[in-house]
């Protein structure tokens, strides 16, 4: 779980390949949804963490309102994907944003991946091998069906709605996003189970540095990295002049290993600075 990558959610232990992949059909790496809670739902209790069915995929997410959610008022949503073997609840325990979520009044949803493997679950990411080594096929269960399942009623979303027809989707078919994605990633340079440097398992094997670079290119970030501490023991690397303000920032601890290592407050700081506007009608 030690690199966290946010995108349009945030993500887990193989959050590089996932956030990717995730980007393709909507998050998790630093944007957030704004819901539209308004006249939609009466779903959950401010402040607590409820399990939530999504349609009908027989699947469910958690879903945790912040402390002093009106549901009158739009909130933003965050989504928290696990890392492989891995679920909702335990994410949720383990990154604590729900007590972040009480801070600053976002909504988290924590949903599981769809494969079961080593009593908990990893995600199909088309074309991805998983901890098991196998690419996933046809007859697993589909995850970017169910998230975009998943986040439709959380946001808002239904029929006549003009997002569920966001031009700003990427193509499916290059994961190209069509406009800029800011992105935030927290890693340890002693993790050795997914390493910043790369190499090990058949799902991580590209560097960190790489992937902030190519987050970098597909943002058209223009000005060059810099590199900068931030505290004793934490650096950090940006890249800035990208396209309608993105940025792509990563966040390494020196020293830290396979666990949590986000710090939430300055994730959600650098998350509510951006906003996706819905399209126009």
């Amino acid at each position: 779980m030690s690199r966290s990558e946010i995108g349009f959610w945030s993500g887990g232990r193989r959050a590089g390949a996932l956030l990717a992949v995730l980007a393709c059909f909507g998050a998790m790496l630093g944007w957030a949804g704004v819901a539209e809670a308004a006249g939609r739902c009466a779903i959950g209790v401010a402040g607590q963490t409820e399990r939530v069915a999504v349609g009908n995929t027989g699947r469910s997410v958690l879903l945790h309102l912040p402390a002093g959610f009106d549901p009158a008022r739009p909130a933003p949503v965050v989504f928290l994907f696990h890392g492989s073997t891995g679920d909702g609840q335990r994410m949720l325990a383990a990154s604590r944003l729900a007590e972040a979520s009480d801070r600053h009044g976002f909504i988290v949803v924590a949903p599981d991946g769809g494969i079961p493997v080593q009593g908990g679950f990893v995600w199909n990411i088309p074309g991805v091998p998983t901890v098991t080594g196998a690419v996933p096929g046809p007859l697993d269960a589909d995850d970017v069906a169910f998230v975009g399942a998943a986040i439709a009623p959380v946001v808002g979303l239904r029929a006549g709605n003009p997002l569920a027809e966001d031009p700003g989707r990427p193509d499916p078919a290059t994961c190209r996003p069509d406009r800029p994605m800011p992105v935030i990633a927290f890693a340890g340079d002693a993790d050795t189970v997914n390493p910043i440097e790369g190499g090990g398992a058949g799902y991580w094997q590209y560097t960190m540095q790489a992937a902030e670079q190519r987050w970098a290119q597909l943002n058209g970030c223009t000005d060059p990295p810099t590199t900068s501490w931030v505290k004793a023991g934490l650096y950090e690397e940006r890249y800035v002049g990208c396209r309608d303000g993105a940025e792509v920032v990563g966040r390494i601890t020196v020293g830290g290993g396979h666990v949590w290592l986000a710090d939430n407050d300055a994730m959600w700081a650098f998350l509510s600075r951006f906003r996706r506007e819905p399209p126009s009608r």
